[in-house]
């Protein structure tokens, strides 16, 4: 099959894998023309651990900072019912009452609703009306801490997501960068071969056994659209 380009498909370990693949096929080749090559391919491939490395931490940290998120957002629902109670329980459960109503302006169940986001805002809103000196004391001295608590622990839980967020898109750009000054070389490799295999006269395909054939997984037709299995790799 020859060298074929990296495409957005190519996952990181697809394209290390190839790489591997050329380089173990070049040196066993055993030709010193395409040394040079070899050394640039196996420089680039010695990062790779790195990258890796960077890439798994950056995905385990956004997995923990999205539990905090979800953690967060159940522990701030779970007060919203329990201060509605509260305050419908102030207001002799009428629901129009201006108290409720500035608590309220919604059901309970929409702000519960809401994802941490939005619903770290609402607790902003219920924090300025629980300041007020009109509201009842009693509401204001158990619930003003709790919810200035609840808006610090959704905060940070919101801003250790936004720091994840921006380590895995970090990594990844990081990764696609690599992968593109991969296949560059690559690239330069088939180019050596090509040229290589002209000036011996040497058969047409020459250049596939330096690179991994693609194959169709078990019942996959020719345009099919399903994706090489991992065993398969793109060259």
């Amino acid at each position: 099959m020859g060298y074929r380009k990296f495409t957005d498909r190519t996952t990181f370990d697809d394209a290390t894998e190839s790489a591997e693949f050329t380089a173990a096929a070049i040196e066993a080749h055993a030709e010193a023309d395409f040394m040079v090559h070899v050394h640039a391919m196996n420089e680039k491939l010695h990062e790779s651990d790195s990258i890796a490395i960077a890439r798994r931490k950056a995905q385990r940290l956004l997995a923990r900072a999205n539990a905090l998120v979800k953690s967060a957002d159940a522990f701030a629902d779970d007060n919203v019912r329990e201060f509605g109670k509260d305050v419908l329980a102030e207001v002799r459960m009428d629901r129009n009452a201006p108290l409720f109503r500035a608590f309220f302006p919604v059901r309970p169940g929409v702000i519960v609703d809401l994802a941490l986001e939005p619903e770290m805002v609402e607790f902003v809103r219920i924090v300025g009306v629980l300041e007020e000196k009109s509201t009842p004391a009693d509401l204001r001295k158990e619930w003003l801490p709790r919810c200035r608590a609840i808006l610090v622990r959704g905060e940070k839980a919101l801003e250790e997501r936004k720091r994840a967020l921006s380590g895995v898109s970090s990594s990844a750009a990081a990764v696609a960068d690599w992968m593109v000054r991969l296949d560059g070389i690559r690239r330069e490799i088939d180019g050596a071969l090509t040229t290589h295999a002209a000036q011996k006269g040497l058969v047409h395909s020459f250049n596939d056994r330096f690179f991994p054939s693609v194959t169709r997984p078990r019942g996959a037709s020719a345009g099919g659209g399903r994706s090489p299995s991992r065993t398969a790799l793109p060259a």
